[in-house]
């Protein structure tokens, strides 16, 4: 683990106790779009919180303000929600994240097309050869053991308005194939039994909670698990938790607008600092695929509303009006100009009422949060986190400094650590021909892959050096 924005390679053992005694009333935040991916595995913070002794709140959060993914790739009889691969042919563009799932071994990265070519590999004259060139390079670059839950329809669909009775079906179908996958990579029987128990155990809890809430979204779903999740890691019910989601966390009413989470975006309402603001989120989105602030329109500032009915759109403040840029435009004509975050909520509150959520673009989300709570992210968690960082350095150069929390990331050996196991496992293709065996011991496994990355590493080199078809 680690206090500042970036792993470090040894992380020093009294981060969480200096944590603890810098910020001792501050919660710790932990947002995942799924629970069913990475998200659970941050339970092991609050096994190590109560184990030292060291106390801290725990805020888990599904992040559900987010477009559902949706797929440019069309086929007849496709139903609305589908469990798609990821490669680099027609899915290449798909992103996927409140719905994704991965059997052992599995893995979203794929092999792409300019890797094959660096590497050697013939790609266009093998793709002719087999006739299909899309269905060949669909096959060769699949990222294996992995599947996104994707939206086929036409409509921007937000995850927190889900219907589970849509899609509930789909979610189940999504978990059996990355269950029983798993269950295909253990060897013994008994073992096999074990991980079957607790995939049966996990489509139960979804299918009572569908049964019991009929009309809940996929976000209320979440929220159920993400808990039970925790507890079936820990052996226990967690302790000093609270379960929310961000169309919650960031809901704007007059009431809440006073909270500290808003203040960043007051920075770029108040007269005072908003031409600073917003020059320096521009700066720090700069060389990147983030839009400048100027791409969405006169008056536009780094932040979504998400509301009901309409959806997600840009909010754009101008003299005279208040826009958001959903797929029907909403304008709003002011009495008077805005200027600060509590008029904004006033405004909005009287249009929309109380179901209001403003959530800060990629770059400036973290900044809202980080005002108010810990952020906690896996090791590799973000994209953006340098891009903030760069934009609070240049506020607080023009003067505007504005207090937030370290980040807390996760660092988790799981190869490793699977020396500590007692089965054995039934290696994928792929990773079959690169150990030399097709089953292994799991403990062997733990002991052998980071030598087997640096030899197929060398293999991998040796072989793009060659250039005549006899010595390949």
């Amino acid at each position: 683990m680690t206090d500042s924005t970036t792993a470090r390679p040894n992380p020093r053992p009294d981060v969480l106790a200096d944590l603890r005694a810098r910020f001792p009333d501050t919660p710790f935040l932990a947002l995942g779009q799924t629970v069913w991916w990475d998200e659970p595995m941050k339970a092991v913070l609050r096994l190590i919180l109560d184990k030292r002794n060291l106390g801290g709140k725990m805020v888990m959060g599904v992040h559900d303000t987010d477009y559902f993914a949706k797929a440019r790739v069309r086929q007849a009889g496709q139903s609305r929600f589908e469990l798609m691969a990821h490669n680099d042919g027609s899915t290449k563009d798909l992103w996927s994240a409140a719905g994704e799932v991965s059997r052992l071994f599995g893995s979203e990265t794929f092999p792409t097309r300019h890797d094959l070519l660096n590497c050697g590999v013939q790609v266009e004259k093998l793709a002719r050869a087999h006739g299909d060139k899309l269905e060949f390079l669909n096959s060769i670059t699949e990222a294996w053991g992995w599947r996104g839950l994707v939206y086929t329809g036409s409509r921007d669909l937000i995850v927190n308005s889900l219907p589970l009775r849509d899609m509930g079906d789909s979610v189940e179908e999504m978990l059996r194939w990355g269950f029983h996958g798993t269950e295909e990579s253990i060897v013994e029987t008994c073992c096999q039994k074990e991980a079957r128990a607790i995939g049966h155990r996990l489509l139960a809890m979804v299918t009572a909670y569908r049964a019991a809430n009929p009309d809940r979204t996929l976000s209320d779903l979440y929220q159920h698990v993400l808990p039970r999740l925790f507890e079936l890691l820990l052996g226990q019910p967690p302790n000093n938790v609270e379960v929310t989601s961000t169309s919650d966390l960031l809901r704007l009413t007059p009431e809440t607008s006073s909270l500290p989470r808003f203040q960043f975006v007051d920075l770029f309402l108040n007269e005072k600092t908003r031409a600073v603001a917003r020059e320096t989120y521009n700066q720090a989105v700069a060389g990147s695929e983030i839009y400048a602030l100027d791409r969405f329109g006169l008056g536009a500032i780094p932040f979504d509303l998400v509301l009901p009915q309409h959806g997600r759109g840009t909010l754009r403040v101008t003299l005279r009006a208040i826009h958001v840029e959903t797929r029907k435009p909403i304008r709003i004509p002011l009495k008077t100009p805005i200027t600060g975050i509590c008029d904004l909520a006033q405004v909005l509150t009287a249009e929309f009422g109380d179901r209001v959520t403003i959530v800060g673009k990629a770059v400036a989300l973290i900044s809202m949060l980080a005002r108010e709570f810990i952020f906690v992210f896996n090791e590799e968690g973000s994209l953006y986190v340098r891009r903030t960082r760069m934009m609070n350095e240049l506020l607080k150069a023009h003067g505007i400094g504005m207090e937030v929390h370290p980040i807390l990331r996760l660092r988790y050996s799981t190869w490793d650590a699977m020396e500590a196991g007692h089965t054995t496992l039934r290696l994928p293709g792929h990773l079959a021909a690169s150990f030399g065996q097709k089953e292994m011991p799991s403990a062997e496994f733990a002991s052998k892959w980071q030598s087997v990355i640096k030899e197929q590493t060398r293999l991998l080199e040796d072989v793009s050096r060659i250039r005549k078809p006899r010595e390949l």
